[in-house]
């Protein structure tokens, strides 16, 4: 059982926690060309920088506007941003088709990112390599950030996303789903792993502080790069006021999960990484919420959400451990000659061990 003492051990560790890299990978400048017509560059800047949250952009991205025609020239241009983004309307496919500025600029080097707008059944082409395609039914911040912003985040390296949400606040909310699911899993698998040996009826031992740390520590990293995603303050001990209550419910569901451990092995194992999947989750909502917009989610939605992130937990646990029983076991070495049985052993050598101990 965890002793208070415990608790202060966590929130030690979390003081000490270096968030520089963070901080200094949240600060990347970034470079994205926008290859379109004017009319719709004009709609792509404005879905990029319109902020669904209470905090500005920081810093000034290099964004820059490239006529279709002229992209050719601009080839350092292209190949030194981090990403490109065509955005096409119905009427200027078949010019571009013509032209081949689609193969051309996928062969650059830089991720693509092609946006159709109008309706998809009108546009035929499929995606071709090196080019995320994605179809949107007008050029209104709506409808871009359904669909256009997630496959820009998808595009982007990892370490480079939280600058881009940072700088470009059209940006935020897909980055913040993506970061949700990535540590939620993270935590999910880490709780299957450090929940596997309380399978072994010897070792169905309570769990350490360890695991406790582990998943505060994602979660509390999470939560700050969350703050920085929505353009909040970078000082890491300043949010640790805002991220308290937040840390705190998270840790209750990590000592239900502890607690479900060991009742029914297999079903507690489910329990265990459903909790801290949905833990992590519902974490992750609640400082999105209060860094959007300074909302607290109201205990009703806090209840939802729990059941919801709990369902999708549970299929999620169901599947990683359906996944590790299906891995092939290790092949099994031939065991040495000497402990061998004669069965076992090619027929020179049975003869020369038989001649050895006839000898003896």
């Amino acid at each position: 059982m965890q002793r208070l003492s415990d608790v202060s051990n966590i929130w030690k560790t979390i003081k000490e926690i270096d968030v520089s890299e963070i901080r200094e990978r949240s600060e990347q400048p970034l470079h994205v060309a926008l290859v379109a017509a004017p009319e719709l560059r004009a709609a792509l800047l404005r879905a990029l920088q319109l902020s669904p949250s209470r905090y500005p952009a920081v810093g000034r991205p290099l964004l820059l506007e490239i006529e279709p025609a002229t992209a050719r020239t601009r080839l350092s241009d292209l190949r030194s941003s981090d990403v490109l983004l065509l955005a096409l309307r119905p009427s200027e496919l078949a010019a571009e088709e013509r032209l081949g500025l689609r193969e051309w600029l996928a062969r650059q080097g830089t991720p693509l990112v092609t946006l159709l707008i109008g309706d998809a059944a009108t546009f035929e082409p499929a995606a071709l390599p090196g080019e995320r395609l994605v179809h949107a039914a007008a050029a209104t911040p709506a409808a871009l950030a359904e669909t256009l912003m997630p496959a820009l985040v998808e595009v982007l390296p990892d370490d480079l996303r939280v600058a881009a949400a940072r700088q470009l606040p059209g940006l935020r909310e897909a980055v913040a789903r993506w970061l949700i699911g990535e540590v939620a899993f993270s935590n999910a698998t880490f709780a299957l792993s450090s929940g596997i040996p309380q399978l072994v009826p010897l070792l169905n031992i309570p769990l350490t502080a360890a695991d406790i740390v582990v998943l505060t520590k994602n979660q509390v990293m999470m939560t700050y790069r969350l703050a920085l995603a929505y353009g909040a303050p970078a000082d890491f001990q300043a949010q640790l006021s805002e991220l308290a209550p937040v840390i705190g419910g998270g840790f209750l569901w990590r000592q239900l999960a502890r607690q479900l451990v060991g009742l029914i092995p297999m079903l507690g194992l489910v329990a265990k990484v459903a909790v801290a999947y949905a833990g992590t989750y519902v974490t992750g909502q609640v400082a999105a919420a209060w860094y959007r917009n300074g909302e607290v989610i109201s205990g009703a939605v806090l209840r939802q959400l729990h059941r919801q992130a709990l369902v999708r937990g549970r299929q999620l646990a169901r599947e990683l451990i359906r996944r590790r029983r299906a891995r092939p076991e290790a092949p099994r070495l031939a065991p040495p000659l000497a402990d061998a049985t004669p069965e076992a052993l090619p027929p020179r050598a049975r003869w020369r061990r038989w001649f050895r101990r006839s000898k003896s």
